[in-house]
């Protein structure tokens, strides 16, 4: 770590410059991966941001981070109201439901 004090600002700035682009990289790698697991049609949960309970649904289609999964809509009474929401989710976020 000291020998990294001794560096300019510049070489400090393509350093920071050259670490992102491996993160956004590993993470993209990491999205394709993931995605490999699932296909249209499988049924799928997830829990979204801001929300207690986990959802379950089945994908639509998939992009290459994210897929358009449907979900049924119910009313407070736990019904089913016939309208499909979709839900934008990136892969890690889903788990498998047999």
């Amino acid at each position: 770590m000291t020998q990294l004090g001794s560096w300019d600002v510049d070489q400090l700035r393509v350093l920071n410059h050259e670490v992102c682009a491996l993160i956004r990289h590993k993470a993209a790698h990491d999205a394709i991966a993931a995605s490999r697991i699932f296909k249209v049609g499988d049924k799928v949960s997830f829990s979204p941001a801001n929300r207690p309970n986990w959802q379950v649904g089945v994908i639509l289609k998939m992009n290459r981070v994210k897929a358009i999964v449907g979900v049924s809509v119910t009313d407070m009474r736990g019904k089913s109201m016939g309208t499909m929401g979709r839900w934008n989710v990136p892969y890690s976020m889903m788990t498998k439901v047999k």
